[in-house]
């Protein structure tokens, strides 16, 4: 199965949306409350509204009621994630990832926390690892690059991305990234450029908080490129 997602629409939608499945997931938990997916599947509507503590408790039940229900621990880490409990949160996607060593996502978001606490050629071991085994991985090359960035191998970073822009080419993300790395590099014109391109694909704004992410994390000198 599929870990709970990362990106997330807008906050209107998001209630709305939640809402409803919200509803359908209780009803399914109250028809077999022995059912571990179920209370896994309703702490992810909850954690997509920001209701943690109501999504922590969904997760433990389910880890009660099937302790190798590796999307539960999953959902555990990433709550702690979201309130920037890095080592909780390390902690319970690693043991996700030991009932479930095949699955790319979790490797992804363990690498991402490595990189939240600076540990950048530990997490740069856990994306090799992924791309090993699942050699087209969106997630783990894009985190993979921005890794090699915090490194400054900024040469190896760029390939990474063009390999990644031959797989999803119209992803406003990878055009981001690069134009970060140009504007390391001193190459100001193709920064520009590429940040042009990421505008044009993403111009209501979508992934801004994916973009502040990438700079409060994986940031490695003082100036945004949004206020370059």
């Amino acid at each position: 199965g599929a870990a709970a997602p990362v990106v997330f629409p807008g906050t209107m939608h998001k209630a709305v949306v939640s809402t409803q499945s919200t509803g359908f997931f209780e009803r399914s938990v109250l028809v077999d409350p022995q059912f571990a997916y179920g209370y896994t599947l309703l702490g992810h509507e909850y954690s997509f509204i920001d209701e943690l503590d109501e999504a922590m408790n969904c997760y433990r039940h389910a880890v009660r009621i099937d302790p190798r229900h590796y999307n539960a621990w999953y959902g555990i880490g990433h709550i702690y994630y979201k309130q920037e409990k890095h080592e909780l949160a390390l902690c319970h996607f690693r043991k996700a990832h030991s009932i479930n060593q095949s699955n790319a996502a979790i490797m992804a978001h363990i690498a991402v926390v490595l990189n939240t606490m600076k540990k950048h050629k530990e997490a740069l071991k856990v994306l090799t690892k992924a791309l090993e085994q699942h050699p087209k991985h969106p997630l783990c090359k894009f985190h993979k690059a921005s890794t090699l960035l915090c490194l400054e191998r900024c040469d190896t970073a760029l390939s990474e991305l063009d390999e990644l822009e031959a797989i999803t080419p119209t992803e406003s993300l990878i055009y981001f990234l690069k134009a970060k790395i140009h504007r390391k590099m001193g190459n100001s014109h193709l920064a520009m450029m590429h940040f042009s391109w990421a505008m044009d694909l993403d111009p209501q704004g979508s992934n801004n908080h994916i973009k502040e992410a990438i700079d409060k994390h994986y940031q490695s000198d003082d100036i945004s490129l949004e206020h370059s």
